[in-house]
């Protein structure tokens, strides 16, 4: 009897020692996604100042927004509807070079939870298409 009371204590021991492990990981865990949401927000807050700003001749940047971990950029067009603009050229020439410089530059964001998508306007604000970074995007 008292060798498995001794079996017993000891399996009580280990689970409650499990227990505490998994919850203070979770709290470090929580911890490190509070401290990069906070480092975050103080960037953008220097990107948002500079809004809107032109990228080049062809679009500008109107608007950024984070909820915690992912972040939003919106970016519309100068002079073109939605009818005007080949967005086969835009999906296959534009959005591959801007995502692997995109991927390469925010890496060490993306691996941590990181989701960017860039939102793409027309002069009068209808949505042209969506690009969106993470893991499985920027295969990290």
């Amino acid at each position: 009897m008292n060798f498995s009371y001794k079996k017993y204590k000891l399996a009580i021991w280990g689970i409650t020692f499990t227990v505490v492990l998994i919850a203070a990981l979770i709290a470090y865990k929580h911890k490190l996604q509070t401290e990069l949401v906070e480092s975050i927000a103080k960037d953008l807050l220097v990107e948002q100042s500079k809004i809107p700003f032109k990228v080049n001749s062809a679009v500008k940047l109107i608007n950024i927004k984070q909820d915690r971990l992912h972040v939003t950029y919106t970016y519309q067009t100068f002079n073109h509807t939605a009818d005007e603009v080949d967005l086969d050229d835009a999906k296959n020439n534009l959005v591959p070079e801007n995502q692997a410089y995109n991927c390469t530059y925010l890496k060490n964001y993306i691996k941590n939870g990181i989701v960017v998508d860039y939102i793409y306007i027309d002069k009068n604000g209808k949505k042209l298409f969506t690009n969106t970074l993470n893991k499985k995007s920027c295969n990290i």
